[in-house]
């Protein structure tokens, strides 16, 4: 097998879940359920542009990657790291912040929090690569989903006399509603 070919059995750092249900305040600059995390480099000030491939030091694992973040906050007071995710087919480079949780004493345990919005904290498993495709297509399926009906309502809002927009509204809330509870649910 060559290097660059992913083995399915292999165990992959990934996104499992997102503890944010508003799942239409996400979007691609925020970890997102099914990303397989790459790489981390500590961010020391460095900007996306500024960001090398050299930089960044290959997670194998989750406890690779604890002990990793660990040696990285004892320096980094603030606990931002640049993350190197594999998204699809692309990689993307993403600045989050890594917060380690406090019940945890013996082990430490870390989940990412999506610089952009405090609220997106993303739960980190090793799972399989089948696991994580499956995470990414229902990340990408929501997300478009719940983006082509509320801009359907949002057509339909501007054409329409206020009472009717009371209604609309109130529809968009559902199907938001809809798309947390079914992440709950799949998260649960």
């Amino acid at each position: 097998m060559k290097s660059n070919e992913m083995s399915y059995s292999q165990r992959l750092v990934c996104v499992k879940q997102v503890k944010q249900e508003a799942v239409e305040e996400w979007d691609d600059s925020m970890p997102l359920p099914g990303d397989i995390i790459e790489g981390i480099a500590p961010a020391d000030g460095c900007t996306l542009e500024g960001v090398e491939d050299k930089f960044f030091v290959p997670t194998k694992g989750k406890s690779e990657l604890r002990s990793l973040l660990g040696r990285i906050s004892k320096r980094n007071a603030d606990g931002f790291v640049w993350l190197k995710i594999r998204r699809g087919d692309q990689m993307v480079n993403m600045r989050v912040c890594a917060v380690q949780e406090k019940r945890h004493r013996l082990q430490r345990k870390f989940s990412f929090r999506a610089v952009s919005n405090e609220k997106h904290v993303a739960v980190l498993d090793d799972l399989d690569f089948d696991q994580c495709t499956e995470l990414q297509e229902m990340s990408r399926k929501a997300i478009c989903s719940i983006e082509k009906k509320i801009s359907k309502k949002a057509r339909y809002l501007t054409s329409v006399n206020v009472e009717e927009r009371g209604r609309a509204q109130a529809e968009i809330d559902t199907l938001r509603q809809e798309i947390a509870n079914f992440y709950s649910r799949y998260n649960a």
